[in-house]
Parts: structure tokens; C-alpha cells; sequence
């Protein structure tokens, strides 16, 4: 299954570049307020250098739409309640059964991360459905990249992840090529040029919050 979704990006990412962007969708687009408005979907041909990467991305489609939660403006960025907002996929034939290796490749990875929140509730000395109970809406996004070769720079930004998990997933034949990667901050031009501002430089790049 892994194999299969793997398989499925390398086939989409090798097709020529108008073809992508076809399916070209909002990533990470805001408001005028600087709020989220759309949950990343669809092809993202990237920034460009140094940020030289593609992205596709997929957000849950297994939700129940007599359910108020689903929405809510919590949950309206990452969930398709309107055509403008759902998941974009090329033709079946560009390339063939690429939606569903993707989409069995999320869903097993939103029960892999029930999986995980049973044993982080044991691990705690809590009930196994602790945590399952209170993230029974997950409304999860899933995205593969697409990094090209470099030698300087970086391929995504500092960021936050939020929810329980980040769940990654490297795939073997791109040979030469790495997974994740993390820089100390005073090893990283690009929060360097930002240090007044963020006053960081004494931080590694991947932190917890203070509390816990």
C-alpha cells in the first residue's frame, strides 16, 4: 500500500508541467486578516529556488456531512463543503489510479493514527480511547512532496505542525535523496536573517511548546 501511493506520486510528478497544473489548486491560502481560508489542495508548483519543491495535497473526504461540527468555520478550511473547496484529482488516465493509491494511502494512515494515539494514552497511564475519544472528528491533511535536487538552501520553511501527529513517509527509489532533515537555527541563514525578530538562534529547529 505504501509502495503503491509512493508509485503514484513519482507517476503524477513525472508528468509534464501543464498537465499539473490542471489540478493546480489553494495552498495555504488567507483572508485579508491573515487567517486561513482554505486547507492546501490540489498541485502547488512551489516558490521556487531555494524553496524548490511541488506539492500535492488532499484533505478528508470521509466525513459526515449531517454532522454540525463539519461545518463549523473550526472546520471549514479542511473540509470541502463547496465544489471551490474539495479535493482537486487529475484524470484517472494521467496518471492511472493515482486517486486511489492516494486516497487508500490516507485512510490507513488516519487509522495508523488511532493506533498511535492508543499507545501514547498507555505510554501516559491513561485510558487506550483517551485520546481517539477527543479526536474522533479528525479532519487530517496529507501532503507529498517533491523536492528537487540542491545543494543550498531549503525546501520548507520553519513551520508549525498542528494535531497529534506528523506522520512521514520517505520513499526509497528516490535515491540521493534524503527525508526529513532538521537544522539547528544558528545553522540556518534563513532564520538568521530573521533572529530580531524571532530571537531564536539558541534553538534547534524542532521544539516542543513550553507546556509539554
Amino acid at each position: 500500500m505504501v509502495a503503491a501511493a509512493h508509485g503514484a506520486y513519482r507517476e503524477f510528478y513525472a508528468l509534464p508541467r501543464e498537465q499539473k497544473l490542471a489540478v493546480a489548486g489553494s495552498f495555504m491560502q488567507t483572508d485579508a486578516e491573515g487567517k486561513l481560508r482554505h486547507a492546501p489542495r490540489g498541485y502547488s508548483p512551489g516558490a521556487g529556488d531555494p524553496f524548490a519543491r511541488e506539492a500535492f495535497a488532499v484533505q478528508k473526504e470521509d466525513w459526515d456531512p449531517t454532522d454540525p461540527f463539519f461545518h463549523s468555520p473550526a472546520a471549514a478550511p479542511w473540509v470541502g463543503t463547496t465544489p471551490a473547496e474539495q479535493n482537486l484529482w487529475p484524470e484517472e488516465v494521467h496518471p492511472p489510479g493515482f486517486r486511489a493509491a492516494v486516497v487508500r494511502y490516507y485512510r490507513e494512515m488516519e487509522r495508523f493514527a488511532v493506533v498511535l494515539e492508543e499507545i501514547m494514552a498507555e505510554a501516559l497511564g491513561l485510558p487506550p480511547a483517551y485520546f481517539v475519544e477527543r479526536a474522533n472528528r479528525s479532519i487530517s491533511n496529507m501532503v507529498g512532496f517533491s523536492f528537487a535536487p540542491r545543494k543550498v538552501g531549503i525546501a520548507v520553511p520553519a513551520h508549525d505542525d498542528e494535531g497529534d501527529f506528523t506522520i512521514l513517509s520517505h520513499d526509497p527509489a528516490r535515491k540521493g535523496t534524503s527525508g526529513l532533515e532538521l537544522q539547528l537555527a544558528e545553522d540556518n541563514p534563513w532564520t538568521m536573517a530573521a533572529e530580531s525578530d524571532l530571537q531564536q538562534s539558541a534553538h534547534t529547529a524542532l521544539e516542543l511548546p513550553d507546556d509539554g
